[in-house]
């Protein structure tokens, strides 16, 4: 049987650390076993990219594990819908999330650095890759306001460029 982790202790750590940065948030998402693989790769105050057909299982659950609130931004078209009792099932608050749903491109990106130059974890999902211009814009609006950025294109593979990390392309399953 598998190696459950103790919660407790992970509390512990997690208040010790608070502790040694002064109530700050930490620099990185820790997310404790995964962060052999991880590395520092989840790093607050950055833009961050996901993809494949999990890649919004993925977002949720990083999402899960940060304070504050979150804007969501989603083309009006997209037929990505949130269901509010799987998020809770994911340990994600419904109550965090404003979404917001627009018909252009550049409406979206305009929302998604206003979010993150005032601090919110923001989600941003795009049909087309970022253009490098766009994905600068937005990681100084996310190293100016701390929070974590996180671009989907859905289903498609990472872009490979213009995110400071892409994380990967996560399989079904």
């Amino acid at each position: 049987s598998p190696v459950r982790p103790n919660p407790l202790a992970a509390l512990r750590a997690s208040l010790r650390a608070l502790e040694e940065s002064g109530g700050k948030s930490p620099a990185y998402l820790s997310f404790g076993g995964l962060d052999t693989y991880l590395g520092e790769a989840l790093r607050f105050g950055a833009l961050h990219e996901a993809g494949g057909p999990s890649a919004t299982l993925f977002i949720v659950l990083v999402l899960a594990r940060t304070r504050g609130r979150i804007l969501w931004c989603a083309p009006g078209w997209s037929d990505n819908r949130l269901y509010p009792p799987g998020l809770v099932q994911l340990g994600l608050d419904p109550a965090r999330i404003v979404l917001v749903r627009l018909a252009r491109a550049e409406d979206l990106l305009h929302a998604a650095h206003e979010g993150l130059r005032a601090g919110w974890q923001v989600v941003l999902e795009l049909d087309k890759p970022l253009g490098l211009i766009q994905a600068r814009r937005l990681q100084l609006a996310a190293e100016e306001g701390g929070g974590i950025g996180l671009v989907t294109r859905g289903c498609a593979e990472p872009s490979r460029e213009g995110a400071e990390n892409i994380i990967a392309q996560f399989p079904q399953g």
